[in-house]
């Protein structure tokens, strides 16, 4: 029993020698790789650095493509100049870069060279560009319009109710105003209207429009209808409630 037990002493004194020398060699093969860590950790965070800060550069590149920052002056102009055409043709927004770029990059190569032909390529005429190209005009439009009628000594109204193709109704309102001491008339807005439309309604999109925009009822001298119920209407017809808040109208 006694050699037993020394047998199982110095198995267990090995055991333990074996582990104390594993757990050294850990220890030191930790050891070396944290000095490693240490030592390539300002490598590592230059590396990492280096990776975000080429990510940020390719997102500013695709956001001044996506939004014409990186354009210059004059090939936004002709982003405009596309986009304005593109409108008045009712065309869809997509033709700008499947159509009318191709077919002018084209037309350049063949008459002026290769290298003309591609400075084309700075000219952004993406379908969502065209869209934004397309909405600054009509607000910047819409601006000079409203800007004209406040420093017009006077203006009238033509009004009428529209059925579009979905056979829905819309209010169109045509403006004729004094500019340079000319008359001009230009499309003042279109509104969508409920499907039963009173006088009420009409006048209360009309006095919405005039109130966001601050133009003065008092300024207008007159108003042609198609002499519909809802715009003749003594009491609660549009005319009658304009008359309200500008007396000196006269209607037609």
């Amino acid at each position: 029993m006694e050699m037993y037990s020394g047998l199982e002493y110095m198995e267990k004194s090995d055991r333990t020698d074996n582990e104390r020398d594993e757990e050294a060699q850990m220890g030191t093969e930790k050891s070396s790789r944290d000095v490693l860590m240490k030592r390539n950790r300002p490598t590592l965070e230059s590396e990492k650095m280096s990776r975000k800060l080429e990510e940020l550069q390719m997102k500013k590149k695709n956001i001044h493509s996506y939004s014409g920052l990186g354009a210059s002056k004059n090939a936004q102009s002709a982003s405009y100049l596309a986009s304005c055409r593109i409108a008045k043709r009712g065309m869809p927004h997509t033709i700008g870069e499947n159509l009318c770029l191709p077919v002018a990059k084209d037309i350049v190569n063949c008459m002026l060279g290769e290298k003309p032909a591609k400075t084309l390529d700075k000219i952004p005429l993406s379908d969502n560009t065209v869209a934004r190209r397309i909405d600054s005009i009509s607000a910047d439009i819409l601006s000079q319009l409203i800007s004209r009628i406040k420093n017009s000594e006077f203006f009238s109204l033509q009004v009428d109710e529209s059925t579009d193709v979905a056979n829905l109704s819309n209010l169109l309102v045509y403006v004729r105003y004094l500019f340079e001491n000319t008359v001009h008339e230009d499309f003042l807005f279109c509104c969508p209207l409920a499907t039963h439309s009173t006088g009420e309604d009409i006048f209360n999109l009309m006095d919405s429009f005039f109130r966001v925009n601050e133009i003065d009822w008092a300024l207008c001298v007159g108003i042609c209808t198609d002499g519909a119920k809802s715009m003749m209407g003594r009491h609660k017809g549009a005319v009658a409630l304009i008359r309200k808040v500008a007396p000196s109208v006269s209607c037609t």
